[in-house]
């Protein structure tokens, strides 16, 4: 059985058919413009290619999706929502765009093996708690007293460069 994903208005709200899983192309999707609350939440996909021209990831987006290892945001996106990648016990490491300007609580709770996180330089509200297990400063990136942290095993990257 095929996946079918179903698109209203440009935005991803889900699919029908066999669950999402192993590697996954949506870059073919051009027009789509955001993800969904929970549009792949529980989908077994190891990892994904997301649309182009993307600007939105919404909550819970991929949450419990513990076989995605890692994922590229496109450099279009804008916001990330709450609990997007919670859960995804396997996500090693991911870059955060320049465009990003905000991203949710609890984005990454629960993703124990996840090493390096580099926020681009667009970051205007990071909530400390997005990252759970590690606290950091409620500011902006230009704002931290250096454009590397390190914290227990976890190493967050501010870049300019994202």
């Amino acid at each position: 059985m095929a996946t079918t994903y179903t698109i209203t208005s440009n935005v991803i709200t889900g699919f029908t058919g066999a669950t999402p899983s192993g590697d996954i192309d949506l870059s073919s999707y051009t027009t789509v413009t955001a993800i969904n609350s929970g549009s792949f939440n529980r989908a077994g996909i190891t990892s994904i290619l997301l649309p182009p021209n993307l600007t939105s990831l919404g909550d819970s987006a991929f949450q419990n999706c513990s076989g995605i290892t890692s994922i590229t945001i496109p450099s279009s996106v804008t916001q990330i929502g709450n609990l997007v990648f919670r859960g995804c016990s396997n996500l090693v490491s991911i870059d955060i765009p320049n465009n990003v300007t905000s991203v949710g609580h609890s984005l990454f709770f629960g993703c124990g093996n996840l090493v390096t996180v580099t926020i681009g330089s667009g970051l205007t509200n990071l909530i400390s708690i997005c990252f759970l297990t590690v606290v950091l400063y409620p500011v902006l990136p230009s704002q931290l007293p250096s454009r590397q942290l390190v914290m227990r095993r976890f190493r967050i990257v501010l870049s300019s460069e994202a």
